[in-house]
């Protein structure tokens, strides 16, 4: 039987950094007579931001478990198996230290930007309490707007994590005035240490053949159904996301960040729906209610140390679009060269 190759590179006990993986990719494509049906034959039908539990209260990493469907159905018939492939994305700390300094100016600017929404924040709370004692003299939208205050300083009050929305369209956090606070100080944090404390991320995606380690444990946050994602593309988001931002900190563009901004993208540049949190996902891969934690994206030991800005967001979206129309012209010149050649 002839040699598979893009399914051994997925199915595999291997990871393979983003460069690795997307040059597998390319070059499987190459050596076929039909580079785009290769390029799409696996799609992208899930993705699911997940927390890992490793101890029993303290969910510490995050990472994203990406389902696939082969679409090359003789391919499929050839295995005797039609169901997905489940493979696993994630961003961790090198050993490689970085010797550059810190981008001290950019990262006090993102703290200048959280204080003021913190000063945004108490002023708006402060008018909606004041305006709540003549609910007559409310808008509408003031009215929901100071229900919804109530309802999360009461969540506060019981130390309850009050659930974000699933889908991105509505999905950009109107942060609580904690949560500010936590970032504020997780900015300063990371501003004033030393450059010595970053060091080179090392961002990959891990054979199938790995998962149940990632499954065993693992804590849903959020699922998003893309459509007409391939794992070409995801590819290229991911390696897009390792070379505009390849250092990791504590405090800044560590995995918490890595896995949010993977789904931010693809959930702003694809039509995805979502998954709720007791719908069961298919092929005895399921999501208990009791494991689906909505609000703890982002966060280490409750504290919110890590969000992406939408300003930040649109720049990714930005340079993903331009990086996979590069590598799609990349991958249709080198075919035409070598048939060219041949």
């Amino acid at each position: 039987m002839e040699r598979d190759s893009f399914l051994q590179l997925i199915d595999s006990i291997s990871s393979f950094d983003t460069e690795t993986f997307l040059r597998g990719i390319v070059h499987t494509a190459l050596l076929s007579p039909d580079p785009l049906a290769v390029r799409n034959r696996f799609m992208v039908k899930g993705l699911t931001h997940c927390k890992d539990l490793q101890d029993s209260f303290i969910p510490q990493h995050e990472f994203v478990i990406i389902e696939l469907q082969d679409s090359d159905t003789l391919a499929r018939a050839e295995r005797s198996e039609s169901h997905p492939i489940f493979i696993v994305l994630e961003r961790t700390a090198s050993s490689s230290r970085q010797s550059l300094p810190v981008d001290s100016s950019t990262l006090l600017a993102g703290l200048a930007r959280t204080l003021s929404e913190i000063a945004t924040n108490l002023t708006a709370s402060s008018s909606l309490l004041s305006n709540s004692l003549n609910p007559s003299a409310l808008s509408p939208y003031q009215a929901v707007a100071t229900e919804e205050f109530e309802l999360t300083e009461s969540s506060q009050s019981s130390h309850l994590p009050s659930p974000a929305p699933l889908s991105h369209q509505a999905r950009t956090r109107r942060l609580r005035i904690p949560d500010l606070l936590s970032l504020a100080v997780s900015r300063a944090s990371h501003t004033s240490s030393r450059s010595s404390e970053v060091f080179r991320a090392d961002d990959r995606f891990i054979g199938a053949q790995n998962f149940e380690l990632y499954a065993q444990s693992n804590h849903n946050m959020r699922q998003l159904r893309p459509s007409q994602l391939s794992l070409f593309d995801l590819a290229v988001l991911a390696n897009c996301v390792h070379n505009s931002d390849p250092n990791y900190s504590k405090f800044n563009h560590q995995c918490f960040w890595f896995s949010s901004i993977i789904c931010d993208v693809v959930a702003k540049e694809y039509d995805c729906s979502t998954v709720s949190s007791d719908a069961n996902s298919t092929d005895d891969i399921s999501v208990p209610r009791n494991n689906y934690l909505p609000d703890f994206e982002g966060r280490w030991m409750t504290f919110l140390i890590s969000n992406v800005e939408k300003r930040e967001l649109e720049d990714m979206a930005s340079k993903f679009r331009k990086y996979r129309q590069e590598k799609e012209d990349e991958v249709r010149f080198l075919f035409l060269f070598l048939t060219a050649a041949c």
